[in-house]
């Protein structure tokens, strides 16, 4: 039986191999990987679905892997992805003042713990985020587990200084609301929602920052940090939502660095993409605006956010060459 190994082998030396799929149960093959193309990446596509990381990762794999070595690529050729941003139009920050009450309320915050291995596993089933990306989030301090909150294990996503946390269940349900409604994810107490998650974990080395929308894509963001081998010199940060501005003094930690926001491809999240980058144009080094709405998931649903694009099939990839070195 060929191996993922000896197939991706044989396609780089050009030829077309069908396979079992290692990462389900394939009595017939369905896995195909096809030769590089002009820009030098192969093509992986499971005919049953599943994600191309998580078909990766049984050999030990990332995306970079399916690529070539990173100083033969070719510029990034993606029709109005990036844009560049328009010089800023003066316009007032949306006030959020950390007031002594909000302080108070952080410091009773509960103690978050490490994730185990088994809740690694949890979260990579259940936001097709990769082992490594998450290890990498963990490492940085932007991911931790509370064993029971409000009756349920759950993940949160935190800046190291403790100012804004939000928690989700792991297992993927919604928290019931007091009016009879539902909620993805809660805002811990405290939290300033202006404040971009991961600004803390953000050092002298890190050239370059993605800056996305929400829990989920500040994760996903961390599975490009590691499969383009940027971790040493590139850092990840989100926002918990779109409604806020970037705060005044969480806006320091850009200076001087290559910006690239992934923006949902909603109105909110357009919206929020041209705020933040009015906030940053005088500031970054480069700024650019990256939108996925284009893409398409396996499952022929569109991309919304970043963490769809984890989702794409071999030849969505292909064509979407943003996905090949996403981070600026």
């Amino acid at each position: 039986m060929v191996t993922l190994l000896e197939g991706i082998d044989a396609a780089r030396a050009g030829r077309a191999v069908s396979l079992k799929c290692p990462a389900h149960e394939d009595r017939n093959p369905s896995l195909s990987i096809r030769p590089p193309g002009s820009d030098g990446w192969l093509r992986v596509k499971c005919f049953r679905g599943c994600a191309r990381e998580a078909i990766l990762e049984t050999a030990g794999l990332g995306l970079a892997d399916l690529g070539p070595p990173r100083d033969d690529r070719r510029p990034m050729l993606a029709p109005k992805v990036p844009r560049p941003l328009p010089a800023p139009a003066p316009r007032p920050a949306a006030p959020n003042p950390d007031d002594a009450d909000k302080r108070a309320k952080r410091a009773a915050w509960p103690e978050f713990q490490p994730p185990t291995p088994g809740d690694l596993d949890a979260l990579a089933d259940l936001r097709g985020i990769t082992r490594d990306g998450l290890r990498l989030a963990v490492a940085r301090g932007l991911l931790a587990i509370l064993p029971n909150y409000k009756g349920h294990r759950a993940w949160v996503v935190f800046d190291g200084s403790r100012n804004a946390a939000q928690v989700r269940r792991l297992d993927g349900l919604p928290w019931p609301t007091r009016d009879g409604g539902a909620v993805k994810a809660l805002s811990f107490p405290g939290t300033r929602a202006d404040w971009p998650v991961g600004t803390a974990a953000i050092g002298p080395q890190h050239e370059a920052i993605l800056l996305l929308e929400g829990g989920p894509d500040l994760l996903a963001a961390h599975v490009f940090l590691f499969a383009e081998n940027r971790a040493a010199n590139a850092a990840a940060v989100a926002m918990l939502g779109a409604s806020a501005n970037i705060a005044p003094d969480a806006l320091e930690a850009f200076r001087g660095r290559r910006v690239r926001i992934v923006a949902h491809a909603d109105d909110a999240g357009q919206e929020a993409a041209q705020r933040w980058g009015e906030q940053l144009h005088p500031l970054a080094a480069r700024l650019d605006v990256v939108t996925l709405g284009t893409l398409r998931r396996f499952d022929g649903a569109p991309c919304k956010d970043l963490n769809d694009a984890l989702h794409v099939d071999a030849d969505a990839f292909e064509q979407a060459r943003i996905l090949h070195a996403l981070t600026p």
